[in-house]
């Protein structure tokens, strides 16, 4: 329980802190977005808003994840030292982690500007920010599989705004999916001709030989 709690809360400040950056994207570009991206982008950042919030209301999750989780699970046990555990540890960690995310995000935003700028369509850092925000909410939609496509949609129709055609849009698009998920694909790869997981038949070696 401790173990997914933290990833929980991984989870939740990332939401947030998107949930933010997004909100700030679509009022600065509020002009520019037609009203069905607009409301979209809108109805993402309440939904990742608020969201979340049920897992934190004590009786809010219970009641809407309980009678789900015990016909998965067959049982039931673990829900609520899942849910205590996970609202235990918001509280203690919730500056660190948010300013971790905050952070991460900056780095992410800082990368596309500078790939943009590598693309030959130089951006101001606060474009790019509001940018990938909103692409990344976008691409939560279930219509995408990492945000291909939905990315560059909506690429191609603010970078005419900002003084580019259209196809630059798409370009970067594709340029920032290659840069920000070919060093995770590296690493997972890496990590896995490491240290592959057991198959049907085999089993870690005991830490330490025990």
């Amino acid at each position: 329980a401790l173990g997914l709690a933290v990833v929980t809360v991984d989870r939740l400040a990332d939401m947030y802190v998107l949930a933010l950056f997004a909100a700030l994207g679509v009022a600065h570009y509020s002009a520019v977005l037609g009203d069905v991206v607009r409301i979209t982008a809108w109805l993402g950042v309440a939904a990742a808003a608020l969201g979340p919030l049920g897992l934190l209301l004590p009786g809010v999750a219970e009641a809407v994840l309980g009678r789900l989780y015990r016909r998965l699970s067959g049982g039931g046990e673990g829900l609520d030292q899942y849910l205590s555990t996970t609202r235990s540890l918001v509280r203690p960690v919730l500056v660190a982690t948010v300013a971790l995310t905050l952070a991460a995000f900056g780095l992410n935003y800082v990368q596309g500007t500078l790939l943009a700028a590598a693309l030959h369509t130089p951006l101001k850092l606060w474009d790019v920010t509001c940018l990938m925000a909103i692409a990344s909410l976008l691409s939560l939609l279930p219509v995408t599989v990492s945000g291909l496509g939905v990315r560059e949609g909506f690429f191609a129709l603010v970078f005419p705004s900002l003084g580019y055609a259209a196809v630059a849009g798409v370009g970067f698009g594709l340029a920032l999916f290659v840069a920000l998920n070919a060093v995770l694909v590296l690493c997972g790869l890496i990590a896995y001709m490491m240290d592959p997981p057991p198959t049907a038949g085999t089993s870690r070696p005991a830490v330490g030989g025990v």
